[in-house]
């Protein structure tokens, strides 16, 4: 079932503040959103597991740097993170798992209506999401 892109961004607002008060003030976040969010579905949960990610991989003794975009132009959103990789935490067993899903789910709902990139470069770990909305 789909939900409102509306509904889907006061999430992620939320569980950014979560965070906020979980760090330390040295912590750099940034959360910007843009464009007509109002009349626009997606499926639920889609880009929390990235985010997720930013603060599971990206914080540690030293802080971190997360940025995070939302942007929005007739059909077509953009979201994008950036972080910078912690030297301190290792990848676990489950490593990649929500990555893959959010995979499948993209592939199974969007098909050829999306765009993902995703890879590390000079201590950064940036994902690229290019989803054409169907509303």
């Amino acid at each position: 079932k789909m939900v409102s892109l509306k509904k889907e961004v006061d999430y992620l607002k939320n569980y950014i503040q979560l965070q906020r008060l979980r760090l330390s003030d040295d912590v750099k976040i940034s959360f910007d959103v843009s464009g007509d969010l109002s009349t626009k579905m997606i499926e639920p949960m889609l880009f929390i597991p990235f985010v997720e990610n930013a603060f599971k991989h990206g914080v540690d003794s030293e802080g971190a740097d997360i940025k995070i975009k939302l942007s929005v132009k007739g059909r077509h959103l953009t979201f994008e993170v950036v972080n910078r990789v912690s030297k301190a935490k290792s990848k676990d067993a489950s490593s990649g798992i929500g990555l893959a899903n959010v995979k499948k789910r993209l592939d199974l709902h969007y098909g050829d209506d999306y765009v993902l990139h995703q890879g590390e470069s000079q201590g950064f770990f940036k994902v690229d999401l290019h989803l054409n909305l169907k509303s």
